[in-house]
């Protein structure tokens, strides 16, 4: 289908993405609103455009200020993100 996933790192940490030649990158998290997760990792796509998605609990702490290991007790969360047919 064109589609390029997977992870991408800013200042604002590990984002996961989605590139097309149509649109260029693009953060999944500006695209599918998930209240509280922030989504790091776009492991796979299908051919039904189906994403495997791995994400973690939105930080409390304001950019920069998270505690180096932070992430590393983050509960994580995988799951499909489906396209609208």
């Amino acid at each position: 289908r064109g589609m390029v996933v997977g992870r991408s790192s800013s200042a604002k940490g590990s984002r996961a993405f989605i590139w097309t030649s149509a649109t260029g990158m693009q953060d999944l998290n500006t695209l599918v609103a998930v209240p509280g997760l922030v989504m790091t990792d776009a492991l796979s796509v299908n051919k039904r455009g189906d994403i495997l998605v791995v994400g973690q609990d939105a930080s409390t702490h304001a950019p920069g200020q998270a505690d180096e290991h932070e992430d590393h007790h983050a509960a994580r969360r995988i799951f499909v993100l489906r396209p609208l047919q």
